[in-house]
Order: C-alpha cells, then sequence, then structure tokens
C-alpha cells in the first residue's frame, strides 16, 4: 500500500491570506507524519505546503483559489495506481503541467505549457534509468519521480521526507 496525497505549495501571501482564503484555522497541534485530513508548514524556501491526506474536493477548491492569487505548484501522487500530475499556476494564468499515468508508461510524462529547466535533466537521467530497468526485467517505474523531483526542486519539498538539507517541516494541523 503506498501513499494517495496531494500537497499544494504556495509562494508569497501572508499565512493568515491562505487561511481566510481557504476559510481554515491552525490549531497549531503538531502533525508530525501528515495523518490530519490538511495540515501545513512554512519552509525557509519562501514556500508554505499545505498537504493534504486525500486529494479530495478540498484539494482541488484550495488550488483553484490559491492559484487566483499567489504563484503555486500543486502536486497529486497516487501510488496505489503510479500516477502523479503536478501543475503550476500564477494569479490566475496555468503555466506547466507534468502528468505521469502508469497505464500509458509508453507515452512517458506529458508535458503542458513550459516547465522549469530543471525538467529536462530530471526526465533524461531517470529516462535512462527507466531503460535499465526495462533491460533488466525490473519491476521498477522511475518515471513517476520525474514530475515529483520538478516539485521538489522548484518548492524545496517532497512528500514522504522528513528531513531536507534546509532542515525538517513542521506540519500543523489545519481546520
Amino acid at each position: 500500500m503506498g501513499f494517495n496525497i496531494g500537497w499544494i505549495g504556495v509562494r508569497s501571501p501572508e499565512r493568515s491570506e491562505i487561511l481566510d482564503l481557504l476559510g481554515v484555522q491552525d490549531t497549531y497541534v503538531h502533525d508530525e507524519v501528515n495523518e490530519t485530513p490538511m495540515s501545513w508548514a512554512h519552509l525557509p524556501t519562501g514556500w508554505t505546503i499545505l498537504f493534504f491526506n486525500t486529494p479530495d474536493e478540498r484539494f482541488e477548491q484550495a488550488y483553484t483559489a490559491l492559484a487566483q492569487t499567489s504563484d503555486v505548484i500543486a502536486c497529486v501522487a497516487l501510488e496505489t495506481t503510479m500516477d502523479c500530475h503536478v501543475l503550476s499556476a500564477c494569479r490566475g494564468k496555468a503555466l506547466w503541467s507534468l502528468l505521469y499515468q502508469a497505464e500509458q508508461k509508453h507515452l512517458g510524462v506529458q508535458v503542458g505549457g513550459t516547465p522549469p529547466s530543471c525538467f529536462q535533466l530530471i526526465q533524461q537521467s531517470l529516462g535512462e534509468a527507466q531503460a535499465v530497468s526495462d533491460a533488466n526485467g525490473d519491476d521498477v517505474d522511475h518515471l513517476f519521480e520525474v514530475p515529483l523531483q520538478v516539485a521538489e526542486q522548484e518548492t524545496g519539498y517532497a512528500y514522504g521526507r522528513s528531513r531536507f538539507d534546509w532542515g525538517e517541516p513542521r506540519f500543523t494541523e489545519l481546520r
């Protein structure tokens, strides 16, 4: 069993603006392993990460609202099906998206818009690793990581990790 999660990185707005826009409150209760339905952490990279234990309609509503006023990167990772989708928008304008679906592995990562410059190197590196795995008959899906690593390069955050070069995120529950 794997993760089925969503997170949204928001850059710039005041924390109170995020809470007001989403109609939630910070409980200040530490959510060490992201077990609550919704939590957030503020990173020294300048990004605020909103973590959703399930990428449901609240996730979609939050992304839509935040993308109208802020610079956002949203990530949905469905490890049970090995699908992931990362998209970016700024003040109401979609910038880029990366979609990977394991059932359509032969298509590779589907790209919309102009992804960040790190995308090419990440895609090349993981594409080469995938070719080696496929040749060896390994059951490893390296391409699933392409959108996720691009999102990490842009925000400094990756789900499922607790330590980064900059330290540890401290998530607190939102209600």
